[in-house]
């Protein structure tokens, strides 16, 4: 029923919203970087990664989405949570005696978003709370050990997974929480710090006594299944080698450290450099180049967001040659290069006799990625103030019918050139023009000016609840200022917010959700639910909140609007002297006054 979120974290939901915002369907959004936020988020980097890798490597997690969650609940380490607590994941309760208290916001069904002040765990160090973080994700809670057991990195095949079983193991009950980690994930290229997977079996030889453990971490979070005795011949049919070199192998009853081990008749070659193979084995392509390599949909056909990382080892289905480059098939619409991996069996792979017509496509449409660059940056659309460019879904063909407006700024994975011109891709099959793009920290023509006159200065109060009118399924952006700023977050169509007033730009309205937190006019509208009032009727009675220990309900102005920003605690008694019934079914109770509250959290007593 409850989602936590800090107040003043950046990626915070807003307090004051009648509605959970949601993710954009566009996969990596648009940001509103600037030099300031970039050098703020390779500063977090360069602090956050070592202390992840330690705890993946301790507790057995995705380095990645450790760093996601330290990211969304801390705003990359600017919360006041994180300067004043070293808390990164909003973890409550007290550490070694040590607590720091702070208002939250929490989520409740019916209820939405509400005020608290809670006492969170104050660490010594930001090492602390990742350590923190990674005993909770592998021991659970009382009572419930295993509840993000999915979340492991033995089970999960990928930080997709992993991050669906936190949402499954409770972690939180937003359901776009797994969306908003992976998305974070993907964006910012975190999966290059996980852990490494291979899959390939390999007969060992037991170099000295030792124990087997239920999981690969360590000893003190994992309980032993079983020992092994110098001279122990055994098979091993995966590996997962953490960042700091610490590996460990799973045979038949649990894992082992990778020290403990040596190579046996059927261990993988010590040579294993990107472009080679091997006719003996099993048919897998092991990545031994030196950095991720990119999934493509077919041989020189669309690239993928998708990547695989280094030491993961895959098996091949098939194999072709394409204008003289080796490409290996990973099963469906996935095609990685042969000179990016170490592959073994071959000569148990059948060759796929690609057809002419996919050739012929590849060559029309790109010419194709066969020439593609791998470039992670930022770039800024330098279009028309007031206009945009065009998606496409591969470079110069079937436009998508969606646009990126002028000086709007947008992560990029890479390039391929076609007939002199440099197409950037923007993840997934999501192409444009890079004739329309610069550096993405470049002033654009309309820039100072929609700044200048932006600024709040004829700002109107007016606080009231709008909803969102705009296409079902999609969302409007929020951004910083009226017209500039745009924050990368959206508003889902037909959801309601709290505004607090607007200012007038060149004609349109702009509303204040909040600090700096703004929605365009044009696509909200009065909310109109006060107005579906059925029927009220006057009542005596005394109503007790019942809600969730420790937390309280919003009280409103008007059934189902205005809301006050003050809460009845649970358990709390209050008389009532009205009931009214909305069209939408919803009964609300009213204690006085303009004091409303949600009848479903209020028992009434005989």
């Amino acid at each position: 029923m409850k989602t936590k979120k800090i107040t003043g974290v950046a990626t915070a939901a807003l307090l004051a919203s009648v509605a959970v915002p949601v993710t954009n369907n566009l996969a990596n959004i648009e940001t509103s970087y600037t030099v300031k936020a970039a050098t703020k988020e390779q500063a977090f980097l360069n602090t956050a990664v070592p202390n992840a890798e330690v705890a993946s490597a301790r507790y057995g997690t995705y380095t990645s989405v450790m760093l996601a969650q330290a990211i969304l609940e801390s705003g990359w380490g600017v919360s006041s949570l994180a300067t004043q607590a070293n808390n990164l994941f909003g973890m409550k309760g007290s550490y070694n005696g040590q607590s720091y208290y702070a208002d939250t916001a929490e989520w409740a069904a019916g209820t939405g978003y509400y005020n608290i002040n809670a006492g969170f765990r104050k660490y010594p160090s930001w090492e602390a709370s990742f350590e923190d973080n990674g005993y909770l994700l592998r021991t659970g809670t009382y009572g419930y050990s295993n509840r993000y057991r999915m979340a492991w990195v033995e089970n999960a095949a990928n930080y997709q997974v992993a991050t669906q079983g936190l949402k499954d193991g409770g972690y939180a009950t937003d359901p776009n929480y797994p969306r908003s980690l992976n998305n974070v994930i993907q964006y910012y290229g975190l999966n290059q710090y996980d852990p490494s997977i291979d899959n390939t079996t390999r007969v060992m030889k037991v170099t000295s006594n030792g124990t087997v453990y239920s999981g690969p971490a360590s000893p003190n979070v994992v309980s032993a299944t079983g020992s092994v005795t110098a001279g122990q011949v055994i098979t091993v049919d995966k590996t997962i080698t953490y960042k700091n070199g610490m590996s460990y192998m799973h045979t038949g009853n649990g894992w082992i450290s990778g020290s403990l081990l040596a190579g046996g008749s059927s261990q993988s070659p010590v040579n294993e450099k990107p472009g080679t193979s091997s006719n003996s084995g099993s048919p897998i392509a092991k990545i031994t180049y030196s950095s991720p390599v990119y999934v493509w949909e077919g041989p020189n056909k669309n690239i993928t967001s998708r990547t695989l990382s280094v030491g993961s080892s895959w098996k091949i289905f098939g194999k072709t040659t394409v204008n003289g480059e080796t490409w290996y098939n990973l099963g469906g619409n996935q095609w990685i290069l042969a000179k990016y991996v170490y592959a073994t069996g071959l000569s148990s792979v059948p060759t796929v006799n690609t057809s002419a017509s996919t050739t012929t496509t590849a060559k029309t449409n790109s010419n194709t990625q066969s020439n593609f660059v791998s470039e992670r940056t930022v770039k800024k659309v330098n279009y028309v103030p007031g206009y945009g460019i065009m998606l496409w879904k591969n470079p110069g063909s079937e436009m998508l019918g969606r646009y990126l407006s002028h000086g709007s700024r947008w992560q990029v994975y890479g390039y391929v050139t076609v007939n002199g011109n440099k197409w950037y891709n923007l993840g997934g099959n999501q192409w444009v023009d890079g004739r329309y793009l610069v550096d993405g920290n470049a002033t654009v023509a309309g820039e100072s000016k929609k700044a200048t006159t932006a600024t709040p200065s004829n700002f109107v109060s007016e606080r009231t609840v709008k909803k969102v009118n705009y296409v079902p399924g999609y969302g409007i952006m929020l951004w910083k200022n009226p017209g500039s700023g745009m924050l990368g977050r959206y508003l889902a169509h037909g959801s309601r917010w709290q505004v607090y007033g607007y200012v007038t730009v060149n004609g349109n309205k702009w509303y204040n959700l909040g600090g700096n937190q703004w929605a365009d006019g044009r696509y909200l509208v009065d909310d109109a639910t006060k107005n579906n009032i059925t029927s009220v009727e006057n009542m005596s009675a005394v109503g007790q909140v019942n809600y969730v220990p420790g937390y309280g309900i919003m009280v409103w102005k008007n059934p189902g609007s205005g809301m006050l920003g003050r809460y009845l605690p649970h358990g709390s008694r209050w008389r009532v002297f009205k009931k009214a019934t909305l069209a939408n079914g919803t009964t609300w109770y009213n204690l006085g006054g303009d004091q409303w509250v949600d009848g479903q959290y209020l028992k009434l007593e005989n």
